[in-house]
């Protein structure tokens, strides 16, 4: 926390001498890096003022990607924070700005983030069936993020481009586990595994992991989700992350 407290310290004085400059490029740039900053650290209601300003900045500089990234920011803090219909007010604005802009990259983030924005919103529905078509929108934009993906193949490296598909079938996955269909969840969860095994992609490899064995624990199948556990611990430990190692051995203990 102290490393957070000077860092927005030394971020804020550079924010005010930017300001004293009227330089508002530099103060909307600095914007978003503080408000990304006090999101990391949990801060969510800080961290949307200081995209708002982002946001405003942006508007009047005339920059639509400066105000398509503010509103995904805003929309995602929202989303945190489980204001969902806010988050997805900011995040269809993103997807319009980047549709004008003409940009796959921040369409597929688009997509992406309006995606797991309903993953959350049906995680938080607890009335039975009262999800199912909060998840099907969510299986929608995630199959859309996906076929911009495939437009992007060659215009980004190969690793960013498997990355984000794994990332799409590990919440295709969860929209899956959501629904209760075991069958079709871990066949994208297998996926994404394929691919995040086969180029090194350790951070992702252990979210799949560890998801996995949940679903398999779920479901009534120790052997299968200790195995994956197992799997898991030893992503955690070449990573050399002790929080996620300590995830993982409580887990195995439950």
């Amino acid at each position: 926390m102290e490393f957070e407290e000077l860092e927005l310290e030394r971020l804020e004085k550079e924010k005010k001498k930017a300001q004293r400059k009227n330089n508002l490029k530099e103060v909307a740039q600095l914007c978003n890096v503080i408000g990304e900053l006090k999101a990391k650290f949990g801060r969510f209601e800080d961290a949307i003022e200081d995209h708002q300003m982002e946001l405003h900045l942006s508007e009047a500089l005339d920059d639509s990607m400066g105000t398509a990234i503010a509103n995904r920011k805003i929309g995602e803090c929202y989303c945190e924070l489980g204001k969902f219909d806010l988050a997805l007010k900011h995040q269809h604005r993103h997807l319009e700005l980047a549709e004008s802009e003409h940009s796959d990259i921040e369409q597929q983030r688009a997509w992406a983030t309006i995606g797991r924005t309903y993953l959350y919103q049906a995680e938080a529905i607890k009335t039975p069936g009262g999800a199912e078509a909060v998840l099907r929108k969510g299986e929608d934009a995630f199959m859309k993020s996906l076929e911009v993906c495939e437009r992007l193949k060659r215009s980004i490296k190969n690793e960013e481009y498997m990355e984000m598909k794994a990332r799409l079938f590990l919440n295709l996955g969860l929209v899956y586990d959501n629904k209760r269909d075991e069958k079709q969840c871990t066949e994208y969860m297998k996926r994404a595994i394929m691919i995040a095994e086969k180029h090194n992609l350790a951070e992702d490899l252990y979210r799949c992991q560890f998801c996995l064995s949940g679903i398999y624990q779920r479901n009534g199948k120790p052997s299968q989700a200790l195995r994956f556990l197992e799997e898991a611990l030893k992503c955690a430990r070449k990573m050399k992350d002790k929080v996620l190692e300590s995830e993982v051995l409580v887990s195995k203990a439950q």
